[in-house]
């Protein structure tokens, strides 16, 4: 999956369950790539993110076959 930098550049990542097994970075996107037993199975992942501020968020978060959704919060201070 991947999430758009600029969304990521704004928070402090706590934890990612599971771990990936590998991050790329693009100029626009960070791409992480996660370990199955089962090809092809969903697999739940959880980002633990700190805001670095308070107030809105706007990024993307996508997987490769190219669907994606807007991320819209808010974070109060």
């Amino acid at each position: 999956l991947w999430i758009s930098r600029s969304y990521l550049d704004e928070f402090g990542i706590a934890e990612i369950r599971p771990a990936p097994s590998a991050v790329t970075l693009e100029p626009d996107r960070i791409h992480y790539a996660f370990r199955s037993s089962t090809p092809g199975a969903r697999v739940r992942v959880t980002f633990m993110l700190k805001a670095e501020h308070g107030g809105p968020y706007l990024g993307r978060i996508g997987v490769d076959d190219g669907r994606d959704v807007e991320i819209r919060q808010f974070v109060f201070p």
